[in-house]
């Protein structure tokens, strides 16, 4: 390739981008300008939308009020009626507990006073012909009064099931 030519076709390259250049500037001028054209609007009616972020994050939540629930007695919980972040009030019912072993406990010491008391008559009436001891007679009033302690006990465990532990008072109102 000899100078001449390379020169020329530099020269023509050069003249080719200074005129597009131009061109395209002016164009741009105008529509920058707009020209003397009306321009097309659209009209709405001012709207107001809602907008929701939502936000993700890893870490660790403390609550600001709780309570630790403690029961005095220990059963299998049989239901829980309230949810996380719930408002109770106090007094409300929060947990049950299953109370059958108290039941039975309780029906398994009034069978044994029963039991101990009918003992008891017998050996009275045995006393009275001479039949036994007065020995054996202070041991069954003796198993009467263990029996109708034990059944007071099962009676207060079975009261404290129902009105502590079932309906799990609060100490104070929460809200």
């Amino acid at each position: 390739m000899t100078t001449t030519t390379f020169f020329s076709s530099r020269l023509s390259t050069s003249w080719f981008l200074v005129l597009a250049l131009v061109l395209f500037s002016s164009l741009a001028t105008a529509q920058w300008r707009g020209g003397d054209r009306p321009k097309l609007v659209i009209v709405e009616k001012l709207s107001f939308e809602y907008e929701t972020t939502v936000i993700e994050a890893v870490g660790t939540a403390q609550a600001n009020r709780s309570v630790t629930l403690t029961p005095s007695v220990s059963d299998q919980v049989t239901s829980v009626r309230f949810v996380p972040g719930q408002l109770v009030e106090k007094g409300e019912i929060v947990i049950s507990l299953d109370d059958r072993l108290q039941d039975i406990d309780l029906k398994r010491t009034l069978i044994r006073l029963q039991d101990t008391q009918r003992n008891f008559k017998r050996v009275q009436q045995s006393v009275a012909k001479g039949a036994v001891t007065a020995l054996e007679l202070d041991d069954a009033e003796t198993a009467v009064k263990l029996a109708e302690v034990a059944h007071q006990e099962a009676k207060e465990n079975k009261e404290i099931e129902s009105n502590n532990t079932l309906i799990m008072m609060l100490p104070c109102e929460i809200n």
